[in-house]
Order: C-alpha cells, then sequence, then structure tokens
C-alpha cells in the first residue's frame, strides 16, 4: 500500500509492505486519505496519524490492526467526549473505546486478537511551522522517532514488553495503559511512526541514524519507500509499515541530484574517450565526415571558413551557367550585308565532303530589350555571363536552396567521312613496234611466190 499526500503545512508519506510474510497484518491511516473526516474537523481537532501492527501469534492479526485504525478515527472524530474535553483527554477516551470493541468482539469470536498501535496527533491551529505541537500515543511496541536538526534522534513512546520480549499489553486487551507524550514541533522537525519490523528504536533491523540520514535528503514518501526498501535487504522477517511527517516544506532531492551530477560526468567521461580513440586511430582525421578534425580549442578544420564576427559559415550559391545563343542568319538582299553568310550545315544535304551532318543542339536565347532598326545588321549576342559574387554571411544562414539541373551538353559534330580517293586510271599498254620485215635476198623467194599462188591447196 502506497499513499502519498502533501498538505499546506506538513510533507508527509507513508508506505505498508508485507515484507517477507505471506500476508500484511500491519495497517496505516492518513486522515487526510479518509474522506468521512472533513476539512473543519481536521483544523479543528488536528491531524491524526496511525500505525497498527496485529500480533502474529494470535488469531486474526489482520483484523485486529484494521480494527484499531477505523475504530480510533471514529471515536476522536466523531465519538462522544465530555464539553471541555482537552484534545489528550480525547485522545485517550478513544483510544481505550476501541480497545474495548476488540475486546468484545474477541471474546465473542472466541480468539485472542490482539494489535499495537502508534499514533500521532498533530494540532496546527495558527498555521505557524514553530507553534505546531503533537500529541504522540503507543500500545505496545511500536515507536515512534523525533529526528531535529542539531539533536540526537528521541524515541517518543514506550516499549510494553516483558522480560521475555512479549508484550505486556496490547490494542484488545479490556484496558490498557496508554503512553502519551506532548511535544512542540520546530520548523524541519521529522516524525517518523513505524512498525518493529522497520525498528523498534534500537534493536531493529534498520538503526535510527540510518533513518535519519534518508528522511533528511529525501521527501517524505520518497523516504518512506526506501525505508521499507532498506529493511528488506538488510533482512526484516517481518512485516514492514512506516509514516514520515515532516513540520515543513519538502527538501530537494540531494541524492537524486548527485546521481544525475555523477551520471553526467561518467557521460562525458565516456565521450572524451571516444574522441581520443579516434584521434589516435585516425590522426588525419578521415574516420569524420567531411575530413573534419576535432581539436579542444572549440574549433574544427573543415574547410570553410567561418565569419570572426557571428561564426558562422556562409552559404555559397551556384553560379548560372550561360546559354549559348544560335547564330542567327544574315540577309544577303539587304545593302551592306556581306556576300557571303555563314552557312550553316543542313543534315538533309549532309555536310560539305557529302558525309551526314549531326544536328545542332537546341538552345534557348536570351531575349534582348533592344529592338534593331529596320536595315542594321544583326549581329549575334551572347547572354553575359554573371560575376562572380562573394556571398555575404548574414547571422542566420538561408535555407540551402536546390541546385539548378544542368542543360545537356550539345553533342559534338561528328566528322565528315573523308571522301573516298578516286582510284587512277591504268595507263594504256604502248603498241609494240612493228618490226621492220627483212629485205629478201635477192634470188629467193620469187620463185616460190609465183609457186604458192599456182599451188591448190584443195586438189
Amino acid at each position: 500500500m502506497t499513499a502519498k499526500t502533501f498538505t499546506q503545512a506538513f510533507d508527509i508519506g507513508s508506505q505498508c509492505d508485507k515484507g517477507r510474510r505471506p500476508n500484511n497484518e500491519d495497517r496505516v491511516l492518513r486522515v487526510e486519505e479518509q474522506k468521512q473526516v472533513t476539512e473543519a474537523q481536521r483544523r479543528a481537532l488536528g491531524r491524526l496519524y496511525i500505525v497498527a501492527d496485529g500480533v502474529g501469534g494470535n488469531d486474526n492479526g489482520e483484523v485486529a490492526s484494521k480494527r484499531v485504525v477505523e475504530r480510533l478515527m471514529f471515536h476522536y472524530y466523531e465519538g462522544e467526549h465530555p464539553e471541555g474535553s482537552s484534545y489528550a483527554e480525547r485522545f485517550q477516551r478513544a483510544i481505550q473505546a476501541t480497545t474495548r470493541e476488540i475486546f468484545e468482539e474477541s471474546v465473542a469470536a472466541n480468539n485472542n486478537m490482539r494489535s499495537t498501535m502508534a499514533a500521532a496527533l498533530i494540532l496546527d491551529h495558527q498555521g505557524q511551522p514553530d507553534k505546531r505541537q503533537a500529541i504522540i500515543a503507543n500500545v505496545g511496541d511500536s515507536p515512534v522517532i523525533l529526528f531535529r536538526k542539531g539533536a540526537k534522534p528521541q524515541k517518543l513512546s514506550q516499549d510494553h514488553v516483558r522480560r521475555d520480549q512479549s508484550l505486556s499489553q496490547a490494542m484488545g486487551d479490556a484496558m490498557v495503559n496508554v503512553t502519551i507524550f506532548n511535544q512542540t514541533l520546530q520548523p524541519d522537525d521529522i516524525l517518523v511512526i513505524c512498525s518493529d519490523g522497520l525498528s523498534d528504536g534500537a534493536k531493529g533491523p534498520v538503526p535510527p541514524s540510518a533513518i535519519e540520514k534518508i528522511v533528511r535528503t529525501m521527501p517524505s514518501q520518497a523516504a518512506a519507500d526506501e525505508l521499507v526498501r532498506l529493511a528488506k535487504r538488510i533482512g526484516s522477517n517481518d512485516n514492514i509499515s512506516a509514516i514520515v511527517i515532516r513540520n515543513g516544506e519538502r527538501p530537494l532531492p540531494v541524492r537524486l541530484m548527485t546521481q544525475s551530477i555523477g551520471a553526467f560526468f561518467g557521460v562525458a567521461v565516456l565521450i572524451l574517450a571516444v574522441v581520443l580513440l579516434i584521434r589516435a586511430t585516425d590522426p588525419e582525421g578521415g574516420f569524420l565526415p567531411g575530413g573534419i578534425e576535432i581539436n579542444f580549442q572549440g574549433s574544427s578544420n573543415s574547410g570553410f571558413n567561418l565569419d570572426p564576427t557571428t561564426g558562422i559559415k556562409a552559404t555559397w550559391t551556384p553560379q548560372p551557367t550561360a546559354t549559348p545563343e544560335p547564330t542567327r542568319p544574315v540577309d544577303t538582299n539587304r545593302p551592306g550585308a556581306p556576300t557571303t553568310a555563314p552557312q550553316r550545315p543542313n543534315p538533309q544535304q549532309g555536310g560539305p565532303m557529302g558525309g551526314p551532318t549531326a544536328l545542332p543542339s537546341v538552345a534557348t536565347a536570351i531575349p534582348t530589350t533592344a529592338t534593331p532598326e529596320l536595315g542594321a545588321p544583326i549581329l549575334p549576342t551572347t547572354a553575359p555571363a554573371s560575376p562572380t559574387l562573394t556571398p555575404t554571411p548574414t547571422p542566420k544562414p538561408p535555407p540551402p536552396q536546390p541546385e539548378p539541373e544542368p542543360e545537356p551538353e550539345p553533342e559534338p559534330e561528328p566528322e565528315p567521312e573523308p571522301e573516298p580517293e578516286p582510284e587512277p586510271e591504268p595507263e594504256p599498254e604502248p603498241e609494240p613496234e612493228p618490226e621492220p620485215e627483212p629485205e629478201p635476198e635477192p634470188g629467193e623467194g620469187e620463185g616460190e611466190g609465183e609457186g604458192d599462188k599456182e599451188r591448190d591447196p584443195y586438189p
């Protein structure tokens, strides 16, 4: 059970845990959580805080502790009391009426259910921390401890035990002798009401010095939680309950601040170790993106200059690319025009050597504001190149601008294929000169010739 309530007058926290027991026989009560008690009653009659520890060796210990917190609150705020009774007398009568009811119930059920009781009644009529009063009452061995700055812890309760450590009296007896303490509270006084599972003042698992260290450095609710955890770690074998009442505002969580500072330094050391490891393994800075080198003078070497006044890196805008303008044809009919105009290759007719000519790339001409006069020669114009501007860094860098898409470069015109050279015509072979006929010798041939002419080849 965990309750968490903060009032304008007090810092209050509580915790109730079964510990290592199978069931929880402890009960705690904080009047701020009880709807049947109005704010007017709390202001007039005080604020009541109770811890009850059911006796484990008896029957129905959890029932007895529940009856203690419920009936004691009822008899104090709603019971009948003589007019003019003091707060202590009213408190005393409410305790006696409660133990008598539990006794009668145990007799009717034929059992011996019993419970301890430790309670604090805080009176705050004037709303001033230095004038608040506390009435402490206890039956059994549940302790109430006062922690005051500059003083030793003070136990404001009495253990009702025999020599064998058994209880000499408890709530459920027909009548009890209640121990009452009246205490004027000072600013920052702390009251701890607990069961003996946490501490009995000297022999419990958690000594008062350890309790004070916790409640001084934590808000009341965090302190109550930590006290229960500490008792469980030490080895308490009983149910554990605690109510922490601080007469003042909540302190700064010193312990949490210390842990946060330690965690911060731990992270810083880890980052420093990573940086040193990077510098040791890659001294040229190639491990970091963009070739950035980290130094310990608060600057970096990334290839960009920072403005010495603002420390902001300037943003460069890419320079636009000049667009070439096509050559316009020249009218040869008008006077003053050149006799020949530059000819552009015709893709249908081919190049000057008859080869194919690639189409020229389409270019967009930049319009000009001046209109040429009629008859004046139209000269080709080109867009002036944009001058290079040096950007001036501003305190707030402008958002990055998208880079313009690069215009397609003109396709290179293929070189015309060379015209094949004509094959050389073969030179005519020289006719052989006729050989001179041999002159017939005299006397030869004349007769033979005549004889041949007369011979008939076909007789």
